[in-house]
């Protein structure tokens, strides 16, 4: 077993990272059970920048927790069933279970790439299923409110279907931000995030018309088409 270093040094600055204290030389990690550079590249690849910073956030968080739990490296590098059971409990009454689920998969997330085993079972779980159950008022959202006769009127009354944006989030059921860039100046329009003239194809003979996103949240890299 390589030696271990014990205590934790999180950033003073905003940056998202924490570092082991006192680093020392540790056995080369068994290349059987851990991911190459180039695998563990493909995988970033795989999600966005910012899912990225966010990934890196929550695995900062964890150990930053684990710090003030004055755990060893050694206990977390891999966490025991219980150490994740009480980080997990950490989050009763604080956060929504989804949110607390997705913070306990980053951290499995960062163990497995590491090689090593995740600890987490039926006690987990069942911590999880308990902060879902116990989480605060103010992590439901309200339910959004129906379309009604007045939106219906207000919207066949005012929308100017001339103007290419309102018509493309029309006919295309779009957010503006999908076709639109932030702002008026041109320097903020990203070709390689929102559709350009030669995006949108020409009619068929139903007279309808295909408009490419170039980039969407599911669909990253191939982007994907709307009528």
């Amino acid at each position: 077993m390589p030696p271990y270093r014990r205590r934790f040094n999180p950033n003073s600055d905003n940056t998202p990272c924490v570092s082991f204290a006192n680093p020392v030389d540790t056995l080369a990690p068994n290349p059987a059970n851990t991911l190459d550079q180039n695998a563990q590249s493909v995988i970033d690849a795989a999600v966005s920048q910012k899912k990225k910073q966010r990934k890196l956030q929550y695995t900062a968080e964890f150990l930053i927790w684990a710090t003030d739990q004055v755990l060893t490296e050694e206990e977390v590098l891999p966490p025991s069933e219980a150490t994740l059971c009480n980080y997990a409990a950490s989050f009763t009454g604080k956060l929504a279970g989804g949110t607390t689920k997705v913070k306990l998969s980053t951290v499995k997330g960062w163990v497995q790439r590491r090689g090593l085993t995740w600890e987490g079972g039926i006690n987990l779980r069942n911590v999880l299923n308990s902060v879902e159950c116990r989480a605060p008022a103010s992590s439901f959202c309200e339910q959004r409110p129906p379309v009604k006769k007045e939106h219906i009127s207000t919207l066949f009354n005012e929308l100017n279907l001339s103007a290419a944006a309102s018509a493309g989030c029309f006919y295309g059921q779009l957010r503006g931000g999908k076709i639109l860039p932030p702002s008026s100046n041109p320097t903020d329009y990203n070709p390689s995030n929102l559709p350009t003239v030669k995006d949108l194809k020409a009619a068929n003979e139903n007279s309808d018309r295909k408009l490419r996103l170039p980039k969407t949240k599911t669909a990253q890299s191939k982007g994907e088409e709307v009528v």
